[in-house]
């Protein structure tokens, strides 16, 4: 993935106290080695396993660090989304800092792009206009060609703040790269919650025709997460509300048997998204109500 290797290395490096002079010598020149551990520039696998050997760590080592780094962005990116949805500014506000700071110490791009996503967030909940460094985000995922984990959920965590036909350009621009990657579970999973939030948007922007399209590149993964009961049912969750919405089903019995098994499951914070939808959708849904939990619609978009 583009990027992110480079700043592992470079923690890598940095821990074992070696000069850059000497891992990169007749690999890189000293610009290219300061972009690549910046994250700016991408290598080669043969450079790869070169630099590995001058690092003195082995292949499995290295990912044991990626998959450390990987889950600390899972977690600030959780704690994110919890202080959003406690309408916590003060600790967002505290985190964007952090991540500023981060930032002029490390010369890091991924905490300059949280620093701007937590700052749009703010806004938002401001009710105010984009930030003004908004576009250095927006340019470094249109103009990436190469994309992994950090990018699938960097993307997936702005897309409230993208056009739509943004979010078509890139989409499509590097699907085939992301297609590569399905096979990895984490990937997988990710291109998944990607999708699903790509439909949630086009169905509550009214955009059913869109929405209809990335369920069609959703439905494509059902192979690959069929032992995922969650994506599963979400599956079937927005097949079912596609088909009243488009006047091809009058019944909301899938959608209720739906919600039942998310409460059964216990996953009451994905039960209340479905229900906020629903209910911007102007279905009336009882959700204490374990039968006939969607009582009637009241307007048929």
């Amino acid at each position: 993935m583009l990027g992110e290797i480079g700043l592992i290395v470079r923690d890598i490096r940095q821990s074992k106290n070696l000069k850059s002079s000497y891992v990169y010598k007749g690999i890189f020149s000293r610009q290219a080695s300061s972009n690549f551990e910046k994250g700016l520039n991408d290598t080669t696998v043969k450079k790869f396993f070169i630099i590995l050997e001058r690092l003195n760590i082995s292949l499995e080592e290295f990912h044991i660090a990626l998959t450390k780094n990987k889950s600390n962005q899972f977690q600030l990116f959780s704690e994110i989304s919890k202080y959003f949805y406690k309408n916590d500014m003060n600790s967002l506000v505290k985190i964007m800092f952090e991540m500023e700071e981060k930032y002029t110490i490390k010369n890091n791009i991924k905490y300059l792009h949280y620093k701007i996503m937590i700052g749009q967030i703010i806004n938002t909940m401001n009710k105010k206009e984009q930030t003004d460094d908004f576009d250095i985000l927006r340019n470094y995922l249109v103009n990436c060609n190469s994309w992994g984990y950090y990018e699938i959920v960097l993307f997936g965590n702005c897309l409230n703040y993208f056009s739509q036909e943004f979010i078509d350009i890139v989409y499509y621009r590097i699907k085939k790269n992301l297609n590569q990657i399905q096979n990895f579970n984490r990937y997988t999973n990710e291109l998944a919650k990607l999708l699903l939030n790509i439909i949630f948007l086009n169905i509550k922007r009214g955009d059913y025709t869109c929405a209809k399209k990335y369920l069609v590149e959703y439905n494509t993964l059902s192979l690959s997460l069929e032992n995922d009961s969650y994506y599963n049912i979400m599956r079937k969750f927005f097949n079912s509300l596609m088909d009243v919405l488009c006047k091809q089903s009058d019944t909301f019995e899938n959608l209720e048997k739906i919600l039942n098994i998310l409460e059964f499951l216990e996953l009451d914070n994905k039960k209340k998204q479905c229900i906020s939808l629903l209910e911007s959708l102007n279905f009336k849904v009882n959700p204490f109500q374990t039968e006939h939990a969607i009582v009637y619609k009241i307007q048929q978009q």
